[in-house]
C-alpha cells in the first residue's frame, strides 16, 4: 500500500492508502484539470514524495526522481544457481542464506528464518541509503511476488529500477541445503512470473 496525501490551497489535507499510487494521482489531476475553473488541489504526496503540483491554475506532475540504480532480484529453487548468477552481477549482493553463516558453515535454523529475511532486507536498505551502491543483488527463492513487494517498494523509495532474474536449473545442480523433494515441488507449484 502507498500512502497518497492531497493537500488543499485551503490548508485542508487529506491521506488515502492505496494499492495504485500512480492512477490515483491521474484520477486526481484529470479530475481538477476538467472539471474545475481552478485546481482546488495545491499538492499531491505519495509517500512523501512530490508527485503533483498546481501552477497557473492547472495541477501538473512533477517529474519523477532520478534513477539511483538497479536492484537485481534473483529467484529460483534452491540449488538453481541463483548465488552464482547475483555474484557475478555485482559484488554487492544479499540473500537470507548468509545470515545462516556461522565460522564459514552454513548453520540453517527454520525457527529464524523470518529474521534472516528481515536482515537480508535491511541489509538491501542499507546497500541503498547508507553506501548508494549503483548495483544490488538480493539472491532468495522469491516464488510468490509479495515475497518481493518490500523490496520493490524499498527501491521505489530510493530510486532505483527493479529486474527480476529467474534462474533455471538446467545444469542438474542439486540444493546444497537437502531440501526435500515434497517442499522443492511446492516451491515449483507457487512460484509466480510475471511476463507483462
Amino acid at each position: 500500500m502507498y500512502k497518497v496525501e492531497t493537500v488543499y490551497k485551503n490548508g485542508s489535507t487529506y491521506s488515502y492508502d492505496v494499492d495504485y499510487p500512480r492512477s490515483y494521482v491521474n484520477a486526481i489531476i484529470d479530475n481538477q484539470n476538467t472539471t474545475l475553473e481552478e485546481v482546488q488541489v495545491d499538492k499531491i504526496f505519495v509517500d512523501n514524495h512530490l508527485e503533483a503540483e498546481a501552477y497557473k491554475g492547472k495541477l501538473y506532475r512533477t517529474p519523477p526522481p532520478p534513477i539511483k540504480g538497479d536492484l537485481n532480484l534473483v529467484r529460483g529453487l534452491p540449488g538453481s544457481g541463483k548465488t552464482t548468477i547475483a555474484q557475478q552481477l555485482t559484488q554487492h549482493y544479499v540473500e537470507a542464506d548468509m545470515f545462516f553463516m556461522k565460522d564459514g558453515k552454513y548453520d540453517f535454523d527454520a525457527a529464524k528464518l523470518p529474521q534472516a529475511h528481515k536482515w537480508c532486507l535491511q541489509r538491501t536498505k542499507d546497500f541503498m541509503t547508507l553506501w548508494g551502491y549503483e548495483k544490488i543483488a538480493v539472491s532468495n527463492t522469491f516464488t510468490e511476488e509479495w515475497e518481493m513487494a518490500e523490496y520493490v517498494n524499498l527501491a521505489k523509495k530510493n530510486g532505483y529500477k527493479v529486474h527480476t532474474i529467474v534462474v533455471e536449473n538446467r545444469h542438474g545442480s542439486e540444493s546444497i541445503h537437502n531440501v526435500p523433494e515434497a517442499t522443492m515441488q511446492a516451491m515449483e507449484d507457487r512460484f509466480d512470473i510475471k511476463l507483462y
